[in-house]
């Protein structure tokens, strides 16, 4: 529980101070409510959710380049062999670059690519045992911006984070994004 108050403490301090380094119109930041999902062969998906700190840079109107920080809110279980499993994500961490298409002054769509890296813990309240790794791979999704005021916007998108052999991690995701 200390781990995720010291990230959710950070994330919010990142995008605090970058609202106020940030002077130019070009820069943006954000915060994202996500649903994932895990999805294993031989298991039940299960969906923890996270909350994702975006800050990005619009090179121009079709191409933007943005870093994300995340932090895990709530775990999900799951039955292996009769016994309760807890999947969390404990931290992300993703470098990716924004084609976006605008359909109006109001609304933009876009795609995305890149690389995240993410930390996953499982744990057995049962037998009191954890475990945690990290994993890395390549990322694409799709979203949706519409501006609210011309600072401010609402978005929604669809993120495949990472599609291993063995498993993979998506998410659906909502939030607000301030240009400066």
């Amino acid at each position: 529980m200390k781990n995720r108050s010291l990230h959710l403490t950070l994330l919010l301090a990142t995008l605090a101070l970058s609202s106020v380094a940030s002077a130019a119109s070009d820069y943006y930041a954000g915060a994202n409510y996500a649903k994932t999902t895990y999805t294993e062969a031989g298991f039940q998906d299960v969906e923890p959710t996270a909350l994702i700190g975006r800050l990005g840079y619009l090179a121009n109107k079709n191409f933007a380049i943005e870093g994300r920080l995340g932090v895990g809110l709530s775990d999900d279980s799951l039955l292996v062999t009769g016994q309760p499993l807890s999947l969390e994500i404990d931290s992300m961490i993703a470098l990716l670059g924004l084609l976006r298409a605008p359909l109006s002054s109001n609304a933009v769509v876009y795609g995305f690519a890149g690389f995240s890296r993410i930390e996953l813990s499982t744990s057995n309240a049962l037998f009191e045992s954890s475990n945690s790794g990290s994993e890395s791979g390549f990322s694409l999704g799709i979203g949706a911006d519409y501006a609210l005021t011309q600072k401010i916007a609402i978005n929604a998108e669809y993120a495949s984070y990472l599609d291993k052999s063995t498993f993979e991690l998506d998410a659906l995701s909502v939030g607000v994004k301030i240009s400066f």
